[in-house]
């Protein structure tokens, strides 16, 4: 009888232990698995010619608008492109992406 209750005892153990080192991971590593996650999508050639393409097309719409659609151009640029490196904007798009982020009017 003694033998089986060390058995179930240890049993029992285990499957706490087991629970608690899960729960632990679920609420612990996730979050650094994802910030991991984001990192690597922001640095993907995917992300940064998705950014580059709209924000061209940012700058197209931009030139032909009017005065409203300039602000909500502007104001969208700086919400999309504030965690966005910009070393990777090209050349062509610098000045417009500078002027944007300032809060400026392309000129």
């Amino acid at each position: 009888m003694k033998e089986y209750l060390k058995w179930i005892i240890g049993g029992i153990v285990a499957v706490v232990a087991i629970t608690a080192l899960s729960i632990g991971i679920k609420y612990f590593a996730q979050p650094m698995s994802r910030s991991i996650d984001q990192k690597t999508f922001m640095e993907s050639q995917q992300y940064v010619d998705g950014s580059v393409r709209d924000l061209s097309k940012y700058q197209v719409q931009y030139t032909v608008g009017d005065d409203a659609t300039k602000a909500m151009i502007r104001s969208t640029v700086q919400h999309q492109f504030a965690n966005f490196p910009s070393e990777k904007v090209p050349l062509h798009l610098q000045p417009f992406y500078s002027s944007m982020m300032s809060g400026g009017d392309l000129k």
